[in-house]
This record gives structure tokens, sequence and C-alpha cells, in this order.
């Protein structure tokens, strides 16, 4: 009884039927996730008697055969880009799409403003100290990081690109003006925090120009064994494009990020992102990786759904084109930015809440840890802000592990904080269309 009250506790009741049958299946819809959810619950406490009362509820509200909300009927399209993963290095490999299938934004429904009369639980209280999570604050907390997000980005200061640019010697001068464009609103927008200097060198080349690269790198202390035989016969011919963010600096103590062929950049994007800027995101995504490192003391001791999923969604937002002027619109290449960067969309559909939170323990990167990265960092900013998520990464360091970082930041246990964002995963999962 305990369960039924906790979800009847977070109901919008409404008085049925509405003459308005779009407000009426909009409501339904929201009762058979709610259901949904206490039957899954009340049959893992096997309490079955409970469980099936609340299944034969559903059955007379509608259709019971589909119990999570499908807002679209989006196709699958298996995930173009590919990610290298080299000794201390963060690369971001994008190869040409092999079909023409797109992928849809979730359908948005509309709420029609009712004639009659409708009693209405108070709102959610998301953005709070303690935590209040639900269907109803998914939504919330999403909107709340874009909106944070955007707000710091229009506050930061320009960066005059200060950097050591270093230019193949068969690249056009024209692909080193392409660079300096990407990088612009990314290193603008962590110019409070680690503005651009000298000590940063920026290699700029085509796939003509690995030899010479591989030289420069030796000469500075690197490995040149960075690209595996098919990557680097795509990247001579042309056929794709990469940027690098080495993690370590140089044995002079330079920051290095490579863009290799990013004129290929300018004709490409993911399905479901054409309204974001694939080259102003690969190159804000690695200068993220390169402010990550410096506010850490090149220290990486957070797991890789922090590490990539954080530079994929501050990428994303700095990367969104000007057609993008709010979070409805915005919320179409939220899709797109974390189903192209699923292992398997199905299998993170199906995760609980508690299988969530022991993935989100482990530090292993894999694809997953982009697309639910996104999402994770989208809880983080969403419900506690960026400035936290910031003083995290320059709290932690040679002195101090990420989780006790995230401990002293956040003031919660870190499984207690892992938990949340478990619960934030599987909300989103279960309520849109990713």
């Amino acid at each position: 009884m305990y369960l039924l009250r906790e979800v009847l506790s977070n109901l919008s009741f409404i008085k049925f039927p509405h003459k308005n049958k779009v407000f009426n299946s909009i409501y339904l819809e929201k009762l058979k996730v709610f259901f949904c959810l206490a039957c899954e619950k009340l049959i893992d406490m096997k309490n079955f008697a409970v469980g099936f009362c609340f299944i034969l509820l559903l059955s007379a509200c509608g259709d019971s055969s589909t119990v999570v909300p499908a807002t679209t009927s989006t196709t699958v399209v298996p995930a173009t880009t590919s990610t290298t993963v080299v000794p201390a290095t963060t690369s971001t490999t994008v190869v040409p799409a092999t079909t023409s299938t797109t992928v849809a934004p979730a359908t948005t429904s509309t709420t029609v403003v009712p004639t009659t009369t409708i009693w209405v639980k108070a709102p959610f209280v998301c953005i709070t100290e303690v935590p209040v999570e639900s269907f109803g604050c998914t939504k919330e907390i999403a909107e709340n990081a874009y909106t944070d997000t955007k707000e710091y980005f229009s506050n930061s200061l320009e960066d005059l690109l200060n950097f050591d640019f270093r230019i193949g010697p068969n690249t056009p001068n024209s692909h080193l003006t392409k660079v300096r464009s990407a990088l612009s609103p990314g290193v603008n927008f962590w110019s409070s925090e680690v503005p651009s200097d000298e000590s940063s060198k920026i290699f700029v080349l085509t796939g003509n120009d690995l030899e010479w690269l591989y030289g420069e790198l030796s000469s500075m202390g690197f490995s040149t064994n960075i690209f595996d035989e098919e990557t680097e016969r795509d990247l001579i011919d042309g056929s794709t494009a990469i940027g690098v963010a080495f993690r370590r600096p140089s044995q002079d103590g330079s920051k290095v990020l490579l863009f290799i062929n990013i004129s290929f950049f300018e004709s490409y994007s993911l399905p479901g992102l054409a309204s974001r800027n694939e080259a102003i995101f690969v190159a804000a995504h690695e200068w993220t990786h390169l402010v990550q490192g410096v506010l850490s003391d090149n220290d990486y001791d957070s797991p890789c759904w922090w590490t990539e999923g954080s530079a994929t969604f501050f990428g994303t937002v700095i990367a969104l084109r000007e057609n993008i002027r709010n979070y409805d619109e915005y919320y179409g290449v939220r899709i797109g930015a974390v189903q192209t960067k699923l292992e398997d969309r199905n299998a993170s559909r199906a995760r609980q809440i508690n299988n969530w939170a022991d993935w989100l323990a482990v530090e292993d990167c894999t694809k997953t840890s982009y697309g639910a990265g996104y999402l994770a960092t989208e809880y983080l900013v969403g419900q506690y802000g960026l400035e936290r998520a910031i003083e995290v990464m320059d709290l932690m360091g040679t002195d101090i592990t990420w989780q006790s970082a995230v401990e002293q930041v956040y003031g919660s246990r870190y499984t207690d904080l892992l938990q949340e964002i478990a619960t934030h995963l599987r909300y989103v999962f279960l309520s849109t269309g990713i």
C-alpha cells in the first residue's frame, strides 16, 4: 500500500472523460507509465496479487499491450561514428554515413488546455538541494541543463586563440582558417577556466601529411602508433576526418590537439543531427578534454561516462546551429546525440535503476559511455548546476580522487549520487524516443 500511495502522489489527477480526446490520451499515457513502474516494482517484490490488480487497471484504461509510451517510430540506424582508442589520447573519429536513413526527432505532444475543471497536484520540485526525481522531473532537469549551459555560453568571454598553430606542408591554408573558426566557440565557452596560450599546439593537416605529423609528435615524446591501418588509409584518401586530444602534455608541457581533414566536416552530419555543426562539435569535444586535463592537473581519475559524456554534452550544446533557439527545438538534437552513441538501444531501455547504478560504477569506456554519459552529465548540470560540475573537475587531481571530489562538492555519498543518476537514465529511456 505504501508503494500505491507513492505512485498516486506523483500523478496529476484529471476528471474523465474530457471532451477533448487529445487531452484524454495524453494523461492516459502518463497513467500507464506510472502504473507500469508500480507493477514492475511489485512483481520484483513478489507481490504478484497487487501487481496483477495494477495490470487489470491498466487494461481498463485502454490497450495495455504497450506499456512504455512509444512517441516515435524512429528507425535505428547503425552508428556511423567510430571512436579510436589510442594510448594516452582521446579521439573522436567521424566516418561517412553508409545509409540515407535519418533518425526522426521524438514526437513532442502538445497539451491542449481543457475548458472543464481539472484537479492538479502541486508541481514537482526537481531543481533543489534534495532531488525529487520522477517522470515529471525528467524534462525539467533536461531543460534546465540546456538552459544553464546556453546561458553560461552566452556570458563567456571571447578568446583570441593564442595557440601555436602548426600546419602540414601539403595542407592548404584554408584548413587553418576552418580550424580556427571551429575552435572558437568551444574555447570561448571554457575561457574563464582555461584561456588559450601558446603552450597549446594545434596541428592542422590533411591525410597526405601524416608522415610529417608523426615526426613532429616523435620529437615531442609522443608515440606515433596512433591510428590503425584502416583509419590511416581512410585519412589518406580523405574519406574520413578526425580530431584528437592528447590527454597528457608533451615532454615540454605542451597541450596537443590534432585536426585532420577538417573540410570533411562541412558536408557531414549524423542521423538526427543536422542542426549540430560537426566541425564545431568535434573541436569543442576535444578542447573540453584538454580543459579536463588542465583543471585536474592531468589526473584522469574520472569514469569514462563523465570524461566522454560531458565532452559530448557540452560539445553538442556549443555546436547548435542558429535555428535552435529553445529547448523544444533542441530536443530532437538531444535524441540524436544519444541514439548515435549507444551500443544497443534495446539493452539501454531494458536496464533497471540498479543495473544503471552498477554500470555507472565502472570506469571502462564503451560506446554507451558517450550516449548514457551525455544524459548523466545532463542530470548533474540540470539538477545541481554547471558551476558544481566545473568545481568537481577543478577539485580533483593528484591529491584528491574523482569520488572524493564528487562527494565533497555534491554533499552526498558517491553511491547515492550514482543512484540518482541511474534513476534519471531509467526514466529518460522509458519516457522518450531514445
